[in-house]
């Protein structure tokens, strides 16, 4: 109680006090004012509220982009000891809109806020009835950037969220993660089959203990890696060890090998570094797990980086830079080893950089857009439809890398024109998709091109020497039989011809003059003349001919083959 001085007629005077320490809370405060000769005491008291600390009652849970047969909701959550009166509240929206509503919320309970009660039941059935109660007023919350502010009846603010809901789901609500701490607040999408909890904890609500682990990096030196890692107690009550191990995995095999174990302390979140030897020639995955008896959600307890040592998990495997209209550019990649944890990868074209998830397939297509993917996926008969969002080829050339998610460069190579004699409609081709891309490993293809399968010139080891025999030798192509030529050329490409002559010298059929072949390949032959006839019973001579396509070199080869009945 508190004396005022004086007051004249007609004046007016500003008092001030201090009421004390409050512990954490919603305070209501009132004024009264006493005067034995104020003759209308319906003005002499005034009310307000105060927050101090924490607020008790927060926003937990907002369904914004409902379907047709859904509606908008809100769900705010009790997070004191006691229950609590939300007479007379409100929720303010980014426009000053106005959802009114009162009613009691249970201690460490939850208050659905809807528009209409029986159509919400009807689209939750599961919901608790008593813990819903209908708006007294509406407004229509943003789908895309809104901004909630939680008020009471004296318009004190005791919460405030926001959000943008451009790529949220129709249906599905959004959750608070933790509505028990005010750090680093976040909201989620609801991992619920319903797409949302109303009335109910969360989806990605905490557990009472768990534990996450993330890879922060690798710091790499002559003989050793020293691996970094962060672990974090992010349930609702902390543990205090857990055990840390590392393992090691080899390009695609299947069994990992323990390279690093130990028990550590943990506080609220822990840095832990550890020394291994460095790994040697190949692509390797290291998985980094942690192991506690207290955890209740082991399934952030694992995460993975990548190293790659003088491998090739993954190359560009053919450019069509400079196709014929109206076939779009377009760009393959071969996928050499499936690695199990790897999600994506990049490909930088230029200055541009395009985002990949990592296939589970052989052979990936890469495009410009959908129309371009569609006419690629016709044209070449192609099981998948390729990627779209390829940057601009180059005529003239241009620098392309690969790169994992870890930031391990795989290859970094720039093509050039002469690698396919800058022949239009015609793609480059790389000869060995496990060989570096050097100039060397790279042709024109003989066959224009060969997206989504084995490139037209690839040969594994390029032969020492000429080959060239038949099978089978004799034949009869009086039978319906068939011969294969089969040939070996020490180039990746070169210019070929086949010619058969008769014992007499005579050119009796030309198989093939002057095409485009790779340093390995067959040739059917069926037994016929230039004239389209079979020839007779006999022995004849083949001549392989070949012309390199880089050095002008000139291979030539002969062997026989036997005419029979």
């Amino acid at each position: 109680t508190y004396d005022l001085p004086e007051i004249d007629a007609g004046e007016t005077i500003d008092f001030s006090c201090e009421l004390g320490h409050f512990s954490d809370s919603l305070y209501i405060t009132r004024v009264i004012l006493n005067f034995p000769q104020d003759i209308n005491l319906d003005n002499n008291v005034a009310t307000t509220s105060f927050l101090v600390g924490v607020s008790p009652i927060i926003l937990n849970e907002l369904m914004f982009k409902p379907s047709e047969d859904n509606q908008e909701w809100i769900e705010i959550f009790n997070r004191s000891h006691v229950d609590k009166s939300v007479d007379n509240f409100r929720i303010i929206d980014k426009s000053g809109g106005s959802i009114k509503f009162s009613g009691t919320i249970r201690a460490y309970n939850f208050l659905l806020i809807c528009q209409n009660y029986t159509q919400f039941i009807e689209s939750y059935p599961s919901a608790i009835p008593d813990k819903i109660i209908e708006a007294q007023s509406w407004t229509s919350l943003n789908n895309t950037d809104e901004t909630l502010s939680l008020q009471d009846n004296f318009s004190t603010e005791l919460n405030f969220m926001q959000y943008s809901g451009e790529n949220s789901l129709s249906d599905i609500s959004l959750e608070r993660v933790n509505p028990f701490s005010d750090e680093n607040i976040q909201w989620l999408n609801c991992q619920d089959s319903l797409g949302g909890t109303p009335t109910f904890p969360n989806s990605v609500l905490p557990f009472e203990k768990d534990i996450e682990i993330a890879f922060l990096g690798l710091d790499i030196t002559e003989s050793y890696i020293n691996h970094k890692i962060c672990v974090k107690n992010i349930g609702l009550n902390p543990i205090s060890s857990a055990l840390l191990t590392c393992y090691k995995l080899k390009d695609d095999d299947i069994d990992e090998v323990n390279i690093w174990e130990d028990e550590i302390s943990l506080s609220d979140s822990t840095e832990y570094s550890f020394q291994a030897e460095k790994p040697v020639d190949g692509y390797y995955t290291f998985h980094y797990e942690l192991y506690s008896e207290e955890d209740l959600f082991p399934n952030n307890n694992s995460d993975f980086t990548f190293y790659n040592d003088n491998s090739l998990p993954f190359v560009v495997n053919e450019i069509m830079y400079n196709p014929n209209e109206p076939e779009p550019e377009w760009l393959e990649l071969k996928i050499n080893e499936q690695i199990p944890h790897l999600n994506s990868i990049f490909i930088v074209v230029g200055n541009d950089t395009l985002k990949i998830n990592f296939p589970n397939k052989d052979y990936l297509i890469i495009t410009s857009s959908y129309d371009n993917a569609e006419y690629l996926k016709e044209k070449y008969d192609l099981s998948d439809l390729p990627m779209m969002g390829l940057p601009s080829l180059s005529d003239t050339g241009k620098q392309i890398s690969l790169m994992d998610n870890a930031n391990n460069m795989i290859e970094s190579f720039f093509y050039e024109p002469d690698w396919n004699d800058d022949e239009k409609g015609v793609s480059i081709e790389r000869v060995n998709p496990y060989l570096p891309a050097e100039k060397n490993n790279w042709g024109p293809s003989i066959s224009n091109c060969s997206p989504g399968k084995q490139n037209s010139i690839y040969v594994q080891v390029l032969p020492q020497s000429v080959k060239f025999s038949a099978s089978p030798n004799p034949f009869s192509p009086f039978s319906s039989k068939r011969t294969i030529f089969y040939f070996q050329l020490p180039e990746k490409v070169s210019r070929t011809t086949i010619r058969i002559f008769d014992l007499k010298g005579r050119l009796v059929k030309k198989i093939i003059n002057q095409i485009w072949q790779p340093a390995e390949g067959n040739i059917i032959w069926d037994g016929k003349g230039d004239n389209g006839k079979n020839l007779p019973i006999g022995v004849y001579v083949v001549l392989l001919e070949a012309t390199s396509r880089e050095t002008e070199k000139v291979y030539s080869k002969t062997t026989t083959v036997v005419i029979g009945k």
